[in-house]
């Protein structure tokens, strides 16, 4: 059997078993689910259908750790450079007279430099959310049907609609009353439940 689907279906389940459950069986009947929830008791079985399986799969996952890593290690400097910067500051503060200008060149250094690595952090934040962005489009689009459980990662439940990688959301019935009703209200909007 084959199923041709120009844009993946999203299909939300009551909980993650019914998620494992579907895409077990769509795996078994040689469709391409894409399971997307908590990764803590998934079937082995299905950790090549998970997202996150398929992220580290993925062509520009190196590239995507590295920028990691690169925020992380200009995040701690940032943060030890605010902590000098701070102490610097009190330093100055605590002194007798009017600083000199050799410290108030040094402050405004401290603070140019501090005020540059925390751009050139958003700029980065920026580029390593594109390569997310992009290696999420391109995992999706290989499914043909994603699985879903919503009272976990709604943010990745946003992504996923408002980019328009999937074309149809099915809800279990279930699943609308143990949805979070105020969640439910914001996203309504957004998703379009079929009968």
């Amino acid at each position: 059997m084959h199923f041709e689907v120009p844009q993946p279906i999203l299909i939300c389940t009551f909980t993650n078993v019914a998620v494992d459950n579907l895409v077990e069986g769509l795996a078994k009947v040689g469709v391409k689910p894409l399971r997307v929830g908590s990764q803590g008791n998934i079937r082995p079985s299905l950790i090549p259908h998970s997202l996150d399986y398929k992220m580290q799969m993925h062509y520009l996952y190196p590239t995507f750790r590295e920028v990691t890593k690169e925020i992380e290690t200009l995040a701690n400097g940032i943060r030890d450079l605010g902590a000098r910067y701070a102490k610097f500051l009190r330093k100055t503060e605590g002194l007798k007279g009017a600083p000199t200008k050799r410290r108030i060149a040094t402050t405004e250094n401290m603070f140019k430099d501090l005020e540059m690595k925390k751009l050139r952090l958003k700029g980065i934040q920026r580029k390593k959310y594109a390569i997310e962005q992009d290696m999420l489009r391109d995992v999706v689009a290989e499914a043909d049907v994603v699985g879903y459980f919503p009272t976990f990662h709604l943010q990745q439940l946003r992504s996923l609609r408002s980019a328009r990688h999937v074309s149809r959301l099915l809800l279990h019935p279930s699943t609308l009353l143990t949805f979070p009703w105020s969640s439910w209200m914001r996203l309504r909007c957004q998703l379009s439940p079929l009968p």
